[in-house]
């Protein structure tokens, strides 16, 4: 959480980026980190992307394996609440989403989808065949 933060930072301090168009790109577990960063500084941010990301880390561990599921409460130390974090960002959301993602289910994109409630402005993209980490 905290190198999300200083990596917002160090964008708006580095002289050699236009501090006027930031965008945030996160893509799986980077999604969770960039709709947690952005709700903290919507107010400099000019939009957010968010590929084949999750609703929260519990429901991804429950959707991989049902031993996993069983050991989630001993192993997992934070929840990434994404689904609830999205719900007051106010920047501009685009959302890109495999429909061939195994590990994600294209179900936890539309959900964050639906949260974002706040946005400005937001826009879903599906990707026909797009698996985990191959939406280009």
């Amino acid at each position: 959480m905290i190198d999300s933060k200083n990596i917002i930072k160090y964008a708006f301090t580095n002289k050699d980026i236009d501090n006027q168009n930031v965008y945030l790109l996160g893509a799986s577990m980077g999604g969770a980190t960039s709709i947690y960063s952005s709700s903290y500084y919507q107010d400099k941010l000019k939009g957010l992307i968010l590929m084949n990301t999750f609703t929260s880390l519990p429901e991804v561990v429950d959707n991989m394996n049902i031993i996993l599921r069983i050991f989630r409460p001993l192993v997992l130390n934070n929840y990434w609440p994404s689904e609830k974090r999205i719900k007051v960002i106010s920047l501009p959301i685009l959302f890109i989403s495999g429909d061939s993602d195994e590990m994600i289910p294209p179900s936890q994109m539309d959900r964050l989808f639906k949260s974002a409630a706040t946005s400005k402005f937001k826009h879903m993209y599906k990707v026909k065949g797009g698996e985990h980490n191959d939406t280009w």
